[in-house]
């Protein structure tokens, strides 16, 4: 799991193209596991803090969901 506390404005971008802006600061993003990027739209800098923890695969009717 990631936990991402933004200051500044930034764009979350995921896997399937979709975006989501940030732009107040304080604004958290919780993930689990997904494929993503970061873009600054602006000229000025963002900054973000980023805390990573281990998490247990995930389990669906007793069967480990498997990678990719």
């Amino acid at each position: 799991m990631s936990v991402f506390e933004v200051y500044g404005e930034i764009i979350l971008i995921m896997e399937d193209g979709s975006e989501t802006r940030f732009t107040t600061p304080g604004e958290t993003i919780v993930q689990r596991g997904t494929m993503h990027a970061w873009r600054n739209p602006g000229s000025t800098w963002t900054r973000i803090i980023s805390v990573i923890l281990d998490a247990e695969p995930v389990v669906v009717n007793g069967k480990k969901m498997e990678d990719g």
